[in-house]
């Protein structure tokens, strides 16, 4: 078995706490490794990074320093390089490094130069750094990997499979679920301002249920709240809370689509568990949606959020049928449990040690 000590913020102790898809994925990792016999140690950069640049890479490189016998794998979460230079405390590491790249900012900024000056600092930063794991191309694409050994694990699901029976939508209407906090970077005022433009036959039917924590940025939630009213949408949208991953899952069956507007992601889960539970999805034209959904004909990744959630509405009680049918069997190959995911993870750092 092997020892790992994994870089990155506060892993939660239990799946409630969570409150970004990162969070997440680094407790059900670090627990999965722990239950298979791995010894994992965490070691927080939360105290470091208050103290500044330079404080935060000679407090990480005293703390490596004094492990360095101590771990065979070294797990970084990746998007920490964009509060801190590591590449001096990494470059004394003997043991093996392996990044981990799940999210990427980048992609959403509109301007070119600023693009390229992250990805520039993100390659200085991974110099020296020979292992890497992406929960997706787009990901590694978009960080400018392009040396050393690569490989792509998707995060794992930790909902049960659902028997999704097919099921019609009613005649006329639409319930359509949204999954992510409240902040701008998620997007939901753009699926509001796209049903804004609705006549009253359109909206006839129609349900916008988002759901999300609403302390994440309490004055998003206050613009989103006067945009429904601005709109006259206070019949159609629900600004909906937090939900546990139980409740989650009930509305994700009672729901005929799914609509997502984030302007970066470096997976998104969310978008698989409402494909697994057979919902056709309408989402933002992120490179790695466009991935992940490739040719399959269960939704669309263009930002037309307001044209094909009206296309549905719409749309013949078989042709939604064979949407939903799709959506499942494409769900089941992205959401994948997380027993699968360590197995490749595990088989990945085997292969590479050897």
């Amino acid at each position: 078995m092997s020892r790992f000590l994994h870089i990155g913020f506060l892993i939660p102790k239990s799946p409630i706490a969570p409150k970004t898809g990162g969070e997440w994925y680094n407790f059900h990792l670090v627990k999965g490794l722990k239950e298979r016999g791995h010894a994992v140690e965490l070691l927080s950069v939360e105290e470091y990074l208050a103290k500044g640049k330079e404080a935060s890479a000679a407090g990480i490189e005293e703390q490596l320093r004094s492990r360095k016998d101590g771990f065979d794998v070294l797990l970084v979460d990746t998007w920490l390089y964009r509060f801190m230079d590591q590449t001096k405390p990494l470059e004394k590491v003997k043991g093996r490094v392996v990044s981990f790249h799940q999210l990427c900012y980048w992609e959403s900024m509109r301007s070119p130069l600023a693009r390229w000056k992250e990805r520039w600092r993100m390659a200085k930063a991974l110099k020296g750094v020979r292992h890497h794991i992406g929960v997706s191309k787009t990901v590694l694409a978009l960080d400018g990997v392009s040396r050393g050994r690569c490989a792509v694990v998707y995060p794992g699901c930790d909902l049960n499979v659902p028997t999704v029976e097919v099921k019609g939508k009613h005649a006329g209407e639409l319930r359509v679920v949204s999954v992510g906090n409240y902040t701008s970077r998620k997007g939901h005022h753009k699926l509001i301002e796209a049903l804004g433009g609705w006549n009253r036959t359109q909206r006839a039917g129609l349900k916008l249920r988002i759901i999300g924590n609403r302390e994440f940025d309490p004055l998003y939630v206050k613009k989103l709240e006067e945009q429904v009213e601005s709109l006259g949408l206070k019949d159609q949208v629900l600004l909906d809370g937090w939900k546990s991953r139980e409740e989650v899952q009930g509305i994700l069956l009672e729901s005929d689509a799914f609509a997502f507007a984030s302007e970066g992601e470096g997976f998104g889960m969310v978008m698989a568990e409402a494909l697994l539970h057979g919902l056709p999805v309408v989402v933002s034209p992120l490179r790695v949606f466009k991935e992940l959904l490739g040719n399959n004909q269960c939704g669309w990744a263009d930002g037309r959020y307001g044209y094909w959630l009206n296309k549905l509405k719409g749309t013949e009680e078989a042709e939604y049928n064979d949407l939903r049918k799709n959506a499942s069997m494409l769900g089941r190959k992205l959401a994948q449990p997380w027993d699968v995911v360590l197995d490749q993870f595990e088989g990945i750092l085997k292969d590479w040690r050897n």
